[in-house]
């Protein structure tokens, strides 16, 4: 059982590094901020908290999760620091918008995605100033900035 379990967090653990990698490939705020979002919500929320529930009990799983959650709040810092020039508000930022993600992913089985989308686009306008537009396209979701991330300069 050990190698099925490392072999499932190391596919896991692939296949977010690969979606880090490719939003942070992004210089541009707002196609970054978009794809970040889109790939939020494109996520698999309730296999990652079936993920987290294991991690409780199992500290090989436990670690890797702690790993993601290190490199999704490392991303959002990243993505926010090209809108806002304030390096602390920014990682402050990224730790709410992970606990929120937690606390979205942790408190409805399944996971209400209308209820996720509205919370986090809610999150995205109270918290970074951006004005976010949201179209369904099948299972997938279609993030759209439409009001300023502003840039640091500004």
């Amino acid at each position: 059982m050990p190698e099925f379990v490392e072999a499932l967090l190391r596919d896991w653990e692939d296949r977010f590094a690969a979606i880090l990698d490719e939003v942070a490939g992004l210089s541009d705020r707002v196609r970054r901020s978009e794809l970040t979002a889109q790939h939020i919500f494109a996520m698999d929320h309730d296999a990652e908290a079936a993920l987290r529930a294991w991690s409780y009990r199992d500290p090989v799983v436990a670690a890797a999760v702690e790993r993601m959650d290190r490199a999704r709040a490392q991303n959002y810092a990243d993505t926010l620091a090209l809108s806002i020039d304030d390096p602390e508000r920014c990682r402050v930022l990224a730790a709410m918008g992970t606990a929120l993600l937690i606390g979205l992913q942790m408190s409805d089985r399944p996971v209400d995605r209308e209820r996720f989308l509205r919370v986090v686009l809610e999150w995205a306008q109270t918290n970074v100033g951006l004005t976010v537009e949201a179209h369904r396209d099948g299972d997938q979701v279609r993030i759209k900035v439409v009001g300023p991330p502003r840039a640091p300069t500004e």
